[in-house]
C-alpha cells in the first residue's frame, strides 16, 4: 500500500469537498517534520479521517512522535485495558460525543 498516495487522496478530497458539522483542524505537513500554522497547511477533517491520517502519517514517517500521536487519540496508556477494538469508527464517535 502507498500510504503516502492514501494520505494526501484523503487531504485532497476534503480540500476539494469540505464537511460540515464536527471537524477536527489537521497539519497537511507535520509540524515536526516542518509544517507551519499557515491556513495553507491546515485541512478540516472528520474525526474519523484525522485518525485515519494519523495513522497514515505514522507510516509514512516512521516516526516516534507520529506514533505517539496515535496512542495520545487512542486515549491509551500503559495501565488501561480494554475489551474492545480500538479504532477509527470508535475515535469519530467518541469525540462527536465529547465536542459538546
Amino acid at each position: 500500500m502507498n500510504y503516502v498516495n492514501v494520505y494526501y487522496s484523503i487531504i485532497k478530497n476534503r480540500l476539494d469537498n469540505p464537511v460540515e458539522g464536527y471537524v477536527e483542524r489537521h497539519h497537511i505537513v507535520p509540524k515536526s517534520e516542518g509544517g507551519t500554522d499557515n491556513d495553507d497547511n491546515i485541512v478540516a477533517l472528520t474525526a474519523r479521517e484525522h485518525y485515519i491520517c494519523h495513522l497514515l502519517l505514522a507510516k509514512i514517517y516512521n516516526d516516534y512522535k507520529m506514533y505517539c500521536a496515535v496512542v495520545y487519540m487512542q486515549c491509551k496508556t500503559k495501565r488501561q485495558k480494554r475489551d474492545f477494538k480500538f479504532n477509527s469508527h470508535l475515535y469519530e464517535h467518541m469525540r462527536k460525543d465529547f465536542s459538546i
